[in-house]
């Protein structure tokens, strides 16, 4: 079987097939990859010709078989919930675009996604006609699909984590607040896996008499600065939070008794010194402090606080501006 093509002119009045009366056959159409046919730029789309990739592509054994599926129109290829889309970009008075991904319904009634890449052109008769290429593209769809479904999944993950970030930050402060402190400890020990760790709790020497003589502004910018000096003083991985009041806590995975919980306390505490070098109409306030510690991480969240909590108050009962360790509950260190 012959093809002859008649002489067609593109849309801009251009010779769109610039071979006139070339002889195409229908073996070298049926070699192309993917289907290929043209069809009437009107209203009923009257198909003209097509090969056999395109038969193939709807499940079609023969021409007449594809010709009584489709009813032999363009439209009855296009997906009825996409014929609508499909009419508006193929309109000859305002197509664009040489492109128009579309879904086709087979034979055996699997859909199917397609990129339908067409031309329009005029023939030397004056009829009009779309020349086009018709390539699946189902597998690269589902994969985008899938890759949109994941990128949507991880948005919905990363809004979780911010939301939860932000339920368990300390609005002030901008560390973590009580249930915050709770949550990422908890998992720290539940991970220990026999490794030591220290609790840290401390509270601000006569804070109340700050906030209440020069104002809550002045006391906020009190608890953001030791605030930001304990995220400064620790390691990334360590937890610093704010549990309410001017009282604060840091826990430290891998810190035991010994000269580096030492050295820690007095950094922690070298607040105090640099709060002496900041313009302020009072004295420099000071740190209490009460530390807790367990070689493997066998005590819980709570046995932790408690006896921190205790050492706290021995370290403000005997002067303040001290840090007692729970394990010496005799020794004091200035």
């Amino acid at each position: 079987m012959t093809i002859f093509h008649a002489p067609a002119i593109g849309s801009n009045g251009d010779i769109a097939c610039p071979v006139v009366g070339a002889e195409v056959s229908q073996e070298f159409l049926d070699r192309i990859p993917g289907g290929i046919f043209r069809y009437c730029a009107d209203d009923e789309g009257r198909l003209d010709f097509v090969n056999r990739g395109l038969l193939e592509m709807f499940g079609c054994q023969t021409y007449e078989e594809f010709m009584a599926f489709t009813h032999g129109s363009f439209w009855g290829m296009v997906h009825p919930s996409d014929q609508e889309r499909v009419r508006a970009a193929c309109d000859p008075a305002v197509v664009q675009k040489d492109r128009v991904r579309y879904r086709i319904v087979r034979k055996d009634g699997r859909v199917r996604w397609v990129d339908d890449h067409g031309q329009h052109v005029v023939d030397s008769g004056g009829n009009s006609w779309f020349y086009v290429t018709l390539l699946d593209v189902t597998e690269m769809v589902e994969l985008q699909d899938q890759l949109n479904q994941a990128a949507e999944q991880l948005e919905a993950i990363a809004m979780l984590d911010t939301f939860q970030q932000r339920a368990e930050e300390d609005e002030l402060t901008r560390v973590l607040n009580r249930s915050g402190v709770k949550r990422h400890i908890n998992e720290l020990l539940a991970e220990a896996n026999g490794r030591p760790c220290t609790f840290f709790i401390m509270d601000i020497d006569d804070f109340k008499y700050i906030n209440d003589t020069f104002g809550h502004p002045e006391g906020d910018e009190v608890l953001r600065s030791l605030a930001r000096h304990l995220r400064n003083t620790v390691r990334r991985d360590d937890v610093v939070g704010r549990m309410g009041g001017d009282e604060f806590v840091v826990f430290c995975m891998g810190l035991g008794e010994g000269p580096a919980r030492e050295s820690l306390s007095s950094r922690l505490r070298q607040w105090s010194q640099d709060m002496q070098e900041r313009e302020c109409p009072y004295e420099a306030p000071t740190l209490s402090m009460g530390v807790a510690s367990s070689p493997d991480s066998s005590l819980a969240l709570h046995e932790l606080y408690s006896q921190a909590d205790a050492a706290l108050y021995r370290a403000k009962d005997s002067g303040k501006n001290q840090v007692c360790f729970s394990a010496e509950k005799d020794e004091l260190t200035n």
